[in-house]
């Protein structure tokens, strides 16, 4: 591919699963914690790009949001694909009778926050180095979307939550 061939890289923050039930709860002024958080509520974290972690901080505090970038690690193994830890947390409660609930209320649903898009030609991918300031389009500073997929679910602001970082929904745009 030509090095001017443009990339949009989404700057996801985390991951967290709402069954359908949830999801479909979900109202203005809800906080989601993340479960699985690629940035901390400091700004500190990483982005995955290929085979490469861009390791840095999202600065949002002096003009248009960016990340500068502290260092860049190769990466072995695919953390998409690498085995989860188990939580002692879940919910053990027995399976219900669905009679007179939605069949797949309790289906749960693998959704991702972000904080917008760096937005990267290949020439400029492969020309980065530890230093380098990046910048994220997309979102306020301060806020990001929830999504399923490419499909916004809805958008809110970042909070800390005992030391984690969570989304306090301003905007639910889940059709019911």
């Amino acid at each position: 591919m030509p090095a001017q061939f443009r990339l949009a890289v989404d700057v996801t923050l985390g991951h967290l699963r709402l069954s359908m039930h949830q999801l479909r709860g979900l109202r203005t002024g809800d906080v989601l914690v993340l479960e699985r958080a690629f940035f901390s509520a400091s700004g500190t974290g990483h982005v995955q790009v290929g085979k490469q972690r861009l390791v840095g901080w999202i600065d949002a505090e002096s003009g248009p949001m960016r990340l500068t970038l502290t260092s860049i690690e190769d990466m072995f193994v695919d953390e998409d694909f690498a085995t989860q830890p188990y939580s002692e947390h879940e919910d053990e409660t027995a399976v219900m009778d669905v009679f007179g609930h939605e069949p797949f209320d309790e289906l749960s649903m693998a959704l991702n926050v972000r904080c917008g898009t760096l937005n990267l030609t290949l020439g400029e991918l492969r020309n980065l180095a530890p230093g380098a300031v990046l910048g994220v389009a997309g979102y306020a500073p301060g806020t990001a979307g929830l999504y399923y997929g490419d499909r916004p679910l809805g958008l809110g602001q970042l909070v800390e939550v005992d030391g984690r970082l969570g989304l306090q929904m301003s905007r639910v745009i889940f059709s019911r």
